[in-house]
């Protein structure tokens, strides 16, 4: 059940999220929606970044090969603050 007023600052700290403003970024979760979607979402938060340099941006990967996708895509992009 998730209410309709969510405590969001529960959840915030629950996350250990402490920037003002998060961007999810969401590619996909299955290899080949990564191999080419990830990039182009790295890029775009790259370039807000350039334009907002407050923003931070989070994500959730559904398994250890996901994960090591991105840690791989990521070696390309090490100034991003991504959590």
């Amino acid at each position: 059940t998730i209410p309709m007023q969510p405590d969001t600052l529960a959840a915030r700290r629950k996350l250990n999220l402490s920037a003002k403003r998060y961007i999810a970024l969401m590619p996909g979760s299955r290899r080949q929606e990564l191999d080419h979607l990830l990039v182009p979402f790295l890029q775009t938060a790259q370039w807000l970044l350039q334009k907002d340099p407050t923003l931070r941006f989070v994500t959730a990967c559904v398994n250890e090969e996901r994960e090591q996708q991105w840690r791989q895509a990521l070696t390309s992009f090490p100034n991003l603050p991504i959590d």
